[in-house]
């Protein structure tokens, strides 16, 4: 994925936003998704789809899928603390449950998701390394 990132700044700028929410939750009681730091990859996110929406060709392209996933599912979490439990299961934050689970999505981002998967014929159409086990959850 990292050498498609390199080759399309839009998947980029989508991995660095979805980087500073993970650390935000890592390193914070709660994940704030404006960040100082993370505004101006939001901000080129935005402003990129704008540009690959309008142009039209380009508006299903795998990295366009990933970049509004990434303001979808990175937008707030409502961080709930951990209650004290004698036997704390390793399962509890498997693939970031504790955090996914909590999270908000954004409804429209969600439905314009599988929209274009639908427009693509379905997740099996996907090619960027790892997206369809994104989706699949």
């Amino acid at each position: 994925m990292m050498s498609a990132a390199l080759e399309f700044p839009l998947l980029f700028d989508s991995m660095i936003y979805s980087s500073m929410f993970h650390r935000s939750v890592l390193y914070s009681s709660k994940a704030c998704p404006n960040l100082q730091q993370a505004l101006p990859y939001k901000l080129r996110i935005i402003q990129s789809l704008k540009e690959v929406i309008s142009n039209g060709s380009e508006a299903s392209r795998d990295e366009v899928i990933f970049a509004i996933m990434a303001l979808a599912w990175n937008e707030s979490v409502h961080a709930i603390p951990e209650k004290k439990r004698p036997f704390n299961t390793p399962l509890r934050t498997v693939r970031w449950i504790n955090v996914y689970g909590n999270v908000d999505a954004v409804p429209t981002h969600v439905k314009a998701v599988l929209d274009l998967i639908a427009l693509r014929g379905g997740i099996e159409n996907l090619k960027l390394s790892g997206l369809a086990e994104m989706i699949e959850g």
